[in-house]
């Protein structure tokens, strides 16, 4: 019992480190994109992020989310993809 309550109370998934996509992989992109990022982000500069895609990436659309740290609330990642797929498809970009 104390060997399992203490793998619970210690265990941490490890994940590996995403690769950082290069200027001719992201410029690459050909399809409609959106990006949300955190603005109070702890794991990047979203700021930093934002204007890289921006000018990289031909169809873009970004937005940084006041007070959101790295992962978006799901009811504002929801409400911003059904919009972005309803404009690409309202555009014929699709």
């Amino acid at each position: 019992m104390l060997l399992s309550l203490e793998a619970i109370n210690t265990f941490r998934v490890r994940l590996p480190q995403p690769q950082r996509m290069s200027d001719d992989e992201l410029g690459a992109i050909s399809v409609p994109a959106l990006l949300l990022f955190g603005g109070a982000d702890r794991v990047m500069d979203s700021r930093r992020a934002e204007d890289r895609a921006r000018r990289l990436i031909r169809d873009v659309r970004t937005e940084v989310v006041a007070g959101a740290r790295h992962g978006i609330p799901a009811h504002i990642f929801n409400q911003r993809v059904a919009d972005f797929l309803q404009e690409v498809e309202d555009s014929g970009t699709a």
